[in-house]
């Protein structure tokens, strides 16, 4: 079984079908490393949620975001939407040191199994 990474609290544990080898193991949404789709589904779902309620989280692991953010308006990776370059270049590189993922296999990854 994949370890499973660590979410923002408030999006409470993820339903026990999302966690597991069964089923194709993909990059997750979120910058949140590899697991099936499922588990991809749901951090979509909770994402949907944060940014509704205006309160975007990011994964606990990255740390801090920064606090000084360029004025720009840019595509932000791993399905959050759009934001700062800098928030941009920030989730490219936490994704890749705690996890091992890339915006480009993220989006490899939706186009193939539509997440």
């Amino acid at each position: 079984m994949i370890p499973l990474p660590e979410f923002p609290d408030s999006w409470g544990a993820p339903p026990e079908s999302a966690d597991g080898w069964g089923g194709d193991i993909i990059v997750l949404a979120g910058g949140y490393g590899y697991g099936r789709k499922e588990l991809s589904s749901w951090i979509l779902q909770e994402m949907q949620q944060d940014k509704v309620s205006r309160h975007v989280q990011y994964p606990p692991a990255f740390g801090e975001q920064p606090r000084m953010m360029t004025r720009d308006y840019v595509p932000l990776p791993f399905g959050y939407g759009h934001g700062s370059g800098t928030t941009r270049t920030w989730l490219v590189l936490k994704a890749k040191q705690f996890y091992g993922v890339s915006p480009e296999q993220y989006e490899a990854a939706e186009a193939v199994h539509e997440i």
